[in-house]
């Protein structure tokens, strides 16, 4: 299960693609293939979030695994980096690892002067 928490002890990827023009929906149908057949195979593989902006532009890959280690262990598999080359073809990447430092979650009350619901209907 996908959890976003400061408590959540995991190590997360944050990788962000820059797609080359109408490349953005063969990305995400190739990360999606990669991940079901290959990639949350690897013991300490927890969660992926696959999010497109609206423009079509980018991809991000919000990965979360249980530790650093098991990260790294993924990546010296000599397959992996194959896999990782095919996604080249569609985008240039930055992939980073993050932990989380702040989660704010819920409703709450409106900034001063503003009233809820204002503005709907």
């Amino acid at each position: 299960m996908i959890e976003i928490s400061v408590r959540n002890e995991v190590v997360t990827l944050v990788n962000v693609y820059r797609v080359r023009p109408g490349e953005q929906e063969a990305l995400l149908d190739y990360l999606v293939k990669d991940v079901q057949e290959y990639f949350r195979l690897f013991p300490g593989f927890v969660s992926v979030s696959l999010h497109k902006s609206l423009d079509g532009t980018s991809v991000v890959n919000y990965a979360q695994w249980r530790s650093v280690d098991d990260f790294e262990s993924m990546l010296r598999d000599p397959r992996t980096q194959t896999h990782l080359q095919g996604a080249n073809e569609f985008a240039d990447t930055e992939p980073h690892l993050y932990e989380v430092t702040y989660c704010e979650n819920g409703a709450r009350a409106p900034p001063s002067g503003i009233t809820a619901g204002a503005g709907q209907p």
